[in-house]
């Protein structure tokens, strides 16, 4: 959650981590998007995600399909998107949630204990 809660405010801060130069190259868009994605559904996509986590770690299982449903809208729209340039922090932490998301997806279909 807390790696996931860093990849979501480092926008946030990039006006004190990087130059003016590197914010043009960084906001600049080759591709443009299909279509725009409202500015408030990156919150609910983080806010469904927190606590989805939040109830995985507290036993309740039955989100699972909520947690999956919350990843294939994330990776749908991120699709969608456009073409991005991130900085190398950025991408370790994408890998990360991407691994973290993988083995708690594993965790909660794979394991026999939770499949009630």
């Amino acid at each position: 959650m807390l790696i996931y809660s860093v990849f979501v405010f480092l926008p946030y801060f990039y006006g004190s981590l990087y130059s003016e130069e590197e914010l043009n190259f960084l906001f600049y868009m080759p591709v443009k998007p299909l279509f725009e994605i409202p500015y408030w559904f990156g919150w609910i996509i983080y806010a469904l995600s927190m606590f989805c986590y939040l109830s995985i770690y507290f036993g309740y299982t039955i989100v699972r399909y909520l947690y999956v449903a919350v990843l294939f809208f994330n990776v749908l729209f991120s699709i969608l998107s456009g073409v991005a340039a991130y900085t190398g922090f950025e991408i370790s932490v994408i890998v990360i949630l991407s691994t973290i998301d993988g083995i708690v997806l594993s965790f909660l279909f794979l394991n026999k204990q939770n499949s009630g």
